[in-house]
């Protein structure tokens, strides 16, 4: 919408300090911010232009003549492009079979060797919940896209990326699934591995007794491509809005650390014929590290199995020094269709946003050679991550169990918010598929009693009144703790509430399980705000009593907490 557009550029410019634009860009933006609103369609397709001609080097086209034109271009260079094909977020089957097919245009390529693609980007309806089925969805994509790989002469080099922290076991049940094929038995294959997760460095040792026995079968090697990771700012949103534990290392040195402590493991020598290593890294402390690494193989009569990889467009004239040095360098190389130019910007301040942290090598980089503080601080850095893989923690952050009941909390303890089922472990799949069953029992069974009468409503809503009246009865405090303990009760039966909701109500595992931490909440909640109003004075000097605003479909809470 290009009005709605324009109207927000004039907002931007309005309150953005333009000192770092050039006198040129300044006049340009202020212009181009008053004139939007009036002007957007005349406007916004300039600045529109002027967004792809910043992003081109980093963002390549994904057609020709300007793809064909570049790959020749890092050919000559003695580089070797990566192609990955950016786009949003696939959303149906359709999307799925759209994206599949631009992937496979790409791979048929003469001057294309190798492509990354995601899980997310060729199968919809990803979930760790539905694990099975999903592997099995996934497998069939990729196996698409193995057997087309194969096909080609000489075969090109699949890479499967990784993204979120829930999608590390089923990528990587799906890599392994799909390479077991006999189709494919003998294709090289690549996956990725981000250091700033924990859980990876026993992934890496399983990954890398896998590939050997594929190996010894007479399967193809197995590339796995070692990187840091880049989507902390949605792991830690996720974890906020879950209540979950960040799946991440909080802190830098932690990352660096773990990523030279998979390295060891990848350079296993039990891993030599069958493991191939991609040091994904634009930290010149790190590349060193990886080429000193490789030197010790060759000259210990190993296989050279350690290759550098960098971003394209990230640090240029950097790439092409190490690849004069590394003997050849693999550049990840994003591209984008002309209408999905949107998912290329999202790529682009994703990269923008993690390379100029203060921790970074990148915003130290240009730095450096004059600075000998600066160039010190980071060779200090290097070397405590060199020294701390071997003590750093590698046990997974997220340890919620579902199976073993929860504590009860204290009456008169904070509110904090009850914390979703986080569904990327086995034992909470495990959980709720036994409350399925127990519940897809129960079902049956009251489908074949008899129906509910009125003799049996009568009796409910006598109970219900005798209890009301008791209910008044209770001093305020008392009530509140009653409803602070109904909280505890709806926890600790999360199970069959889940299963109730998904066999009576047709409710999915995944969207029902959110509703009963907020029916947790509530309980908590009001029952924490009777106790505070419990206490405030009225103007006779006597309580208030209980006063709880609520809205309309909590009305039966607020009523149990003692007022409305």
């Amino acid at each position: 919408d290009r009005a709605l557009a324009g109207r927000r550029l004039a907002r931007l410019v309005a309150s953005a300090d333009l000192s770092g634009f050039g006198v040129t860009d300044r006049l340009a933006l202020r212009l181009g911010g008053a004139l939007a609103p009036l002007l957007p369609h005349l406007v916004m397709p300039l600045v529109e232009r002027r967004l792809r001609d910043e992003a081109s080097d980093v963002v390549l086209p994904a057609d020709d003549p300007g793809l064909g034109r570049h790959l020749a271009m890092r050919r000559d260079e003695g580089m070797r492009p990566n192609v990955n094909v950016l786009g949003e977020a696939i959303v149906g089957d359709g999307e799925a079979a759209a994206r599949l097919d631009m992937v496979i245009e790409r791979l048929r390529r003469p001057d294309v060797d190798y492509v990354s693609v995601k899980v997310s980007a060729v199968c919809a309806g990803i979930s760790t919940l539905a694990f099975s089925d999903t592997v099995d969805r996934v497998v069939e994509r990729l196996l698409v896209v193995y057997r087309e790989a194969a096909a080609c002469e000489p075969p090109v080099f699949v890479n499967l990326d990784m993204e979120e922290y829930r999608d590390l076991e089923l990528t990587v049940a799906a890599f392994r699934q799909a390479l077991d094929d006999p189709t494919v038995a003998g294709l090289d294959a690549g996956i990725v591995l981000q250091a700033y997760l924990p859980d990876v460095r026993d992934v890496a040792s399983e990954l890398g007794e896998w590939a050997t026995h594929r190996f010894a079968r007479g399967g193809g090697r197995t590339r796995v491509r070692l990187v840091k990771g880049a989507n902390l700012a949605m792991e830690t949103v996720e974890a906020e809005l879950r209540g979950w534990e960040l799946a991440t290392y909080a802190d830098k040195p932690a990352v660096d650390a773990n990523f030279k402590a998979v390295l060891d493991v990848l350079t296993d020598p039990a891993f030599d014929d069958a493991v191939d290593v991609g040091v994904g890294s634009h930290n010149l402390f790190d590349v060193a590290w990886a080429l000193g690494l490789r030197a010790e193989m060759v000259a210990d009569g190993r296989r050279e199995r350690i290759g550098i990889e960098m971003l394209e467009g990230m640090a240029p004239a950097q790439s092409k020094v190490v690849s004069e040095a590394a003997g050849g360098l693999r550049l990840y190389t994003p591209v984008v269709e002309h209408d999905d130019f949107p998912a290329a910007l999202a790529y682009l301040v994703r990269r923008l946003d993690e390379n100029t942290t203060p921790q970074n090598f990148l915003a130290q980089l240009f730095d450096l050679a004059d600075d000998p503080i600066r160039f010190a601080r980071e060779a200090a850095r290097f070397a405590s991550a060199v020294r701390d893989r071997h003590t750093v923690d590698d046990r997974p952050r997220r340890r919620q169990d579902r199976s073993q009941p929860p504590a009860l909390t204290p009456i008169g303890s904070p509110f904090a918010n009850a914390s979703d089922t986080d569904w990327t472990h086995p034992a909470n799949r495990a959980w709720i598929a036994g409350h399925l069953q127990v519940g897809a029992d129960a079902h049956e069974t009251a489908q074949a009693e008899q129906p509910i009468g009125r003799a049996e409503v009568d009796r409910a809503v006598d109970v219900a009144r005798t209890a009301q009246h008791g209910w008044w009865a209770v001093g305020p405090d008392e009530r509140a703790d009653i409803l602070h303990r109904v909280g505890d009760v709806l926890e600790r039966r999360r199970g069959e509430a889940l299963a109730t909701m998904a066999h009576e109500a047709g409710k999915t595992v995944g969207e029902g399980d959110p509703e009963v931490s907020e029916a947790v909440d509530f309980a908590r909640y009001y029952a924490a705000e009777a106790r505070r109003l419990s206490t405030v004075d009225g103007a006779d000097g006597q309580p208030l009593g209980t006063v709880v605003v609520a809205p309309p479909w909590n009305f039966p809470l607020a009523i149990a907490a003692g007022g409305v």
